[in-house]
């Protein structure tokens, strides 16, 4: 809601040469990521059994649930930030360092994993606080980017104000995305809780190992949407209309390209991927024919969701 609009709009105005108006977005997207979050956190650790129960948390998990999200809504605010400010880096030319901040949350993440669960004996509260550790150490390297007064934007007095047509417009933009992962989290409340009603355990245990394998290919071509929205954005900005439609295409190719990948994996061989997570043979069994029925239409979902960013990009 806020990153992605923010850092399209930014995008935007770079290729408009305007760069007082992209300043001001990018304080504005740290004000708002501390709002927000804030909020989140409130409303969530107040009403969180109820939540959970929602999303399809049963008698046995809620115990772990509850542990592991009562650690993630105290550091929300971090991760709000976070990945606020990884998609500004994104906007103004820096795919690489935002990458490279990604991935070092991810290896501090791996790393402090079985320090905290299992050395020091945490459990899933170790699992969450490890979490929010490693992108805490990303949100302070992307901090000290952009007090960088050499870089095309930065932090320096006089932006540190919510502006509301820059509020505005930022969150006019990603609300696009933001209600489209709304949707996707609805789909998982709804069938949760009907898997837990007809299936049990089992049944969610089958839908999660496929959405999950789902989402490392979905996470390909939001990596390519990513990378196009600045091309995009700022070409539009610049008139350069295009290399604005080069960009797109080529995007939207080699998205169908990677979610084709995942319709064959589903087609020829599901049984391989939920080998990934688990070893017991009755779940392997039972998970092969849904699995394959969820994976049977994905060669057609990675252009929507290219044309979907492009319009946010613009």
């Amino acid at each position: 809601l806020v990153g992605v609009g923010a850092s399209s709009l930014v995008a935007i105005k770079l290729g408009e040469k305007d760069y007082r108006s992209a300043n001001d977005i990018l304080a504005n997207v740290i004000l708002l990521n501390i709002l927000l979050g804030g909020i989140i956190m409130a409303v969530g650790l107040y009403w969180l059994d109820p939540i959970l129960y929602a999303f399809g948390a049963s008698e046995e998990t809620i115990v772990y649930a509850r542990e592991y999200m009562e650690i993630i809504l105290w550091g929300n605010i971090i991760t709000h930030i976070y990945y606020g400010l990884n998609s500004m880096l994104r906007s103004i030319g820096h795919p690489r360092i935002s990458m490279y901040a990604t991935i070092l949350a991810v290896v501090i993440n791996i790393i402090l994993d079985p320090i905290f669960i299992f050395v020091l004996d945490m459990g899933v509260r170790g699992a969450a606080l490890a979490t929010i550790i490693s992108q805490l150490v990303s949100v302070i390297i992307e901090l000290i980017i952009f007090l960088n007064p050499k870089e095309v934007i930065y932090f320096h007095r006089g932006i540190w104000r919510l502006k509301r047509d820059i509020t505005m417009r930022a969150l006019g933009i990603g609300m696009a995305p933001f209600l489209m992962h709304m949707a996707a989290c609805f789909v998982v409340i709804v069938l949760n809780n009907q898997l837990k009603r007809y299936g049990g355990d089992m049944a969610i245990a089958t839908f999660g190992m496929t959405n999950r394998f789902m989402f490392f290919f979905a996470m390909v071509v939001m990596g390519l949407n990513q990378g196009m929205q600045p091309i995009v954005g700022y070409n539009y900005g610049a008139k350069l209309f295009d290399r604005m439609m080069r960009a797109l295409k080529l995007t939207a190719m080699c998205a169908t390209c990677v979610m084709g990948v995942l319709w064959l994996f589903g087609l020829i061989w599901p049984e391989g991927f939920i080998r990934l997570f688990t070893h017991d043979e009755l779940l392997i069994a039972q998970s092969i024919a849904p699995a394959r029925v969820m994976l049977c239409t994905m060669v057609m979902v990675g252009f929507p969701m290219v044309v979907g960013n492009f319009y946010t990009s613009i």
